[in-house]
């Protein structure tokens, strides 16, 4: 692993875990010295994490970890449904193995409630990665790999809602029994609906 990708994996997991807040500015001088590396591979991590989302660049005042407000998570919300809604409709059209997507709700199925919220969110989101892989459009994956960044950010802020991965299983079971019925509408509906309670649950953070 080359220096810039260990920076990146470290700061990622920092910023998801809290440990660098929403609002917090990473003061790059610092930052460098207690890595003990260079400027220009701390400058190269932090333009990977701003691609990604996880970090926003502002003008003469720097990187910071993004103070993410209802709009955003709405907004992101409606994107993430359009891309994994039109990758389910691919993958059944297509009659797309779906076994990817059913070794990651086994795998919250088998936890027991004792794992790190980073090891159930890898979980899930790997469950929803994999059904858009399923619709064998690569663009779609990137442009869903590309957002999963930020899309964590907002879920580090609902941990609580993780504590039960037996239940996430269940509602990951039900979309996969969905997808695997092969009707669009029922595939769209359950989607659509694991969404919309995921995104409402996220906004009441914000009331």
């Amino acid at each position: 692993m080359s220096t810039v990708d260990a920076l990146v994996t470290s700061i990622r997991q920092r910023v998801l875990s809290g440990d660098f807040g929403p609002g917090s500015k990473l003061q790059e001088v610092p930052l460098a010295q207690s890595y003990g590396v260079g400027r220009y591979s701390l400058r190269g991590a932090l333009r990977v994490l701003t691609d990604e989302g996880l970090l926003r660049y502002e003008q003469n005042r720097g990187v910071f970890v993004p103070s993410l407000a209802r709009d955003d998570v709405a907004d992101l919300y409606k994107f993430r449904a359009a891309l994994e809604i039109e990758a389910a409709r691919l993958a059944i059209r297509a009659g797309a193995s779906l076994a990817a997507a059913e070794k990651m709700v086994e795998q919250l199925e088998a936890m027991t409630g004792n794992e790190s919220w980073a090891e159930t969110i890898t979980a899930d989101l790997g469950f929803h990665r994999e059904v858009v892989r399923a619709g064998g459009s690569s663009r779609l994956l990137r442009a869903y790999v590309a957002m999963s960044s930020e899309l964590q950010l907002i879920l580090a802020r609902s941990q609580q809602h993780y504590k039960d991965p037996k239940r996430i299983g269940r509602e990951h079971r039900e979309i996969l029994n969905a997808l695997a019925s092969g009707d669009l509408d029922i595939a769209e509906k359950a989607l659509r609906y694991h969404l919309e309670v995921a995104v409402a649950e996220l906004l009441t953070l914000f009331d």
